[in-house]
């Protein structure tokens, strides 16, 4: 079910009734591209916090598009080696202090 969108409640029935396990993707680099893109042209500052590369390509493929749009000075990407509460919490710490 590539690129479709459930509620929890859906998710978790499917999940039960299924002899498959659930998987994910990595966020492709042209979707960071765009999500970037927008906010760089502005002239604002982007900071991205990645999930640890230890478990996910996603962080990479978020370098790879730094990469191919010139590596922007605006633009900063951290892979973060930590997952789940404890980005969270990084997340919130940053916000705090923009």
């Amino acid at each position: 079910m590539d690129g479709v969108e459930i509620g929890a409640t859906e998710f978790y029935t499917q999940l039960a009734a299924s002899t498959e396990l659930a998987t994910t993707s990595a966020v492709p680099m042209g979707q960071f591209i765009e999500a970037f893109k927008p906010y760089l042209d502005e002239g604002r500052e982007v900071f991205y916090l990645g999930f640890t590369s230890g478990l996910s390509a996603t962080v990479e493929f978020a370098f790879q598009a730094q990469k191919a749009m010139g590596n922007p000075e605006n633009l900063r990407i951290m892979d973060t080696k930590i997952i789940s509460m404890a980005l969270t919490l990084m997340v919130l710490e940053v916000c705090k202090k923009s």
